[in-house]
């Protein structure tokens, strides 16, 4: 992320929720989504289990029920061997630039030049789950559903943040997995600069000043230089 610029929006007293904007946090452990109100970002109710804005990225998919966020935890207790989770380390990269977790209860396999995960049994077959990418548009097919419940209409155009320390290949995975689950126009933004722009919602950053930013996730951490000039 050198040299880039973005400009940060001012902070308004009165929204156009017409414009039916979301922004997705995907998150190495949890993720969360926000929609634009009258007046000002709202959180979407990701986990129907705990009725909370931020759905853990645990996925249990036995053929039987698909499920996501607690409820895929909780069921690590009995079928462990059909649990996903850490997916978002995985987009974008080669089998060769992983470290294998020995916790991880699925396997990662080298699938011409992607990887896949494998696991657990059914009906005495090896199941397979799918590249990394098609696995976390599952998530985004997930969070999609549950954002458009929300606002009350189908729904196109998402941000979703992503690391600054994002290669392309990974910026290209993410963006498919979310064409995958139907979001038509996708814009990534560095995880760094949200974390700026919801910063400058609550405290005023002076013109011409300079400052470190930290975002702290679960998977990364992201330390950039930020200038802030013209207002």
């Amino acid at each position: 992320m050198e040299n880039q610029i973005f400009n940060i929006p001012s902070k308004l007293s009165i929204y156009n929720a017409k414009l039916n904007a979301v922004g997705i946090d995907l998150g190495t452990l949890e993720c969360c989504a926000f929609v634009i109100r009258k007046h000002g970002p709202d959180g979407v109710v990701l986990d129907e289990f705990t009725a909370q804005r931020t759905l853990p990225s645990n996925m249990n998919l036995s053929q039987l029920n698909f499920c996501y966020g607690q409820i895929a935890i909780n069921r690590m207790d009995i079928n462990a061997q059909f649990s996903i989770f850490d997916i978002k380390q995985l987009l974008g990269k080669t089998f060769n630039e992983i470290v294998i977790d020995p916790l991880w209860p699925f396997e990662v396999v080298d699938y011409g030049n992607q990887i896949s995960l494998t696991c657990g049994k059914f009906d005495e077959e090896t199941l397979i789950f799918g590249t990394s990418t098609a696995l976390c548009s599952v998530l985004f097919k997930f969070m999609k559903q549950k954002i458009e419940e929300y606002q009350g209409t189908i729904l196109s155009e998402a941000v979703i943040t992503v690391p600054s320390s994002f290669s392309e290949k990974q910026k290209e995975a993410t963006n498919e997995a979310a064409e995958i689950a139907k979001w038509k126009f996708v814009h990534l933004l560095p995880e760094p600069i949200a974390a700026a722009i919801a910063y400058s919602y609550e405290i005023q950053i002076p013109n011409r000043s300079t400052f470190l930013l930290f975002d702290c996730g679960g998977g990364t951490t992201d330390i950039c230089i930020a200038k802030v000039y013209d207002n």
